[in-house]
């Protein structure tokens, strides 16, 4: 079955927005207090979506942004204004799995079968893609997150390469893992440790 949230993202003011994969509101809730409130999206994704989104991070200017993954569209929460709004973007069934904010205002998104890297500018709302030369299909990444030292560091699911973002040259690279990881469905979900580098979470590969 669909999920209903996933990916909870933290906002400046210590609130937290869970995104709406297959649900027709965004909650938040807030921890101090435990108050929790909604706001009505299904003017946008309908009444019965089914994982329009499937990814989140709070961009440097403090809207919450949503990764589109089966959907045309990037979902964006302003929490001063508390107000769901949308960038529209071309139609790739299960797009991006997975986003990451850096520094300079941008988020990124983390190809699952969109042959390139998803690049979001928050502040003049526009969306472009770098690709990756990947020949791989569907899942071809399963989280994102920013390292220490300012790169965007993407999980492998079906890839043999960690994909490596940089967001100030816009650029993509790949650390060949063929090597050290044979399993097809290797990790989904990544974080930055204190210390700066990328942590995966295992899937079914075994560390």
């Amino acid at each position: 079955d669909s999920g209903g949230y996933c990916d909870p993202v933290t906002l400046s003011d210590g609130r937290v927005v869970l995104t709406p994969s297959s649900e027709t509101s965004i909650v938040i809730y807030d921890p101090s207090s435990g108050a929790v409130d909604m706001v009505d999206v299904s003017a946008v994704v309908g009444a019965a979506p089914v994982e329009v989104f499937m990814g989140a991070a709070l961009a440097s200017n403090g809207l919450g942004v949503m990764s589109p993954y089966k959907s045309d569209y990037i979902g964006i929460f302003d929490p001063a204004s508390s107000s769901f709004s949308t960038v529209a973007v071309p139609y790739v069934k299960t797009a991006y799995v997975g986003a990451a904010a850096t520094a300079n205002g941008l988020v990124v998104f983390a190809p699952g079968k969109a042959s390139g890297v998803g690049v979001f500018d928050a502040t003049s709302r526009t969306f472009t893609t770098v690709e990756t030369g990947s020949t791989s299909g569907g899942r071809k990444f399963c989280g994102a997150a920013t390292a220490g030292n300012g790169l965007v560091v993407m999980a492998p699911m079906r890839e043999s390469s960690v994909g490596v973002f940089d967001p100030l040259s816009l650029t993509y690279s790949a650390v060949d893992i063929s090597g050290v990881e044979t399993e097809r469905d290797k990790y989904w979900g990544a974080t930055t440790a204190p210390s700066g580098v990328v942590v995966f979470a295992p899937w079914k590969a075994p560390t």
